[in-house]
């Protein structure tokens, strides 16, 4: 691993530290609540972090089964378009006529 690779964990520990510290020597209800959605965001960072995986792969699941891998640049246009076949394909084309 790279040095910048850790870059999210020091950030994540760092909001956490943060957060931590405002809880701990708040007397403000307000700040106290604030300085926790500070310490929350540090989770989600910490979450994104460990799941981020370079160069992968988004796995399509249809009807519980696995279809298909999505890569590259247009990967929220081939969702869409996904999306748009399976509502077609479940629910008709009369179904999407009426509710667009």
């Amino acid at each position: 691993m790279k040095a910048l690779d850790y870059l999210p964990y020091l950030v994540a520990a760092w909001l956490f530290v943060v957060g931590l510290y405002g809880i701990v020597t708040s007397r403000n209800l307000i700040h106290a609540v604030t300085c926790l959605a500070v310490v929350q965001s540090s989770t989600y960072v910490l979450l994104l972090a460990v799941g981020y995986r370079r160069g992968a792969a988004a796995p399509v699941f249809i009807d519980g089964q696995k279809a298909m891998t999505l890569r590259g640049d247009n990967i929220a246009n081939e969702f869409h378009q996904i999306v748009e076949n399976y509502i077609e394909k479940r629910f008709g084309h009369q179904h999407i006529a009426e509710n667009a």
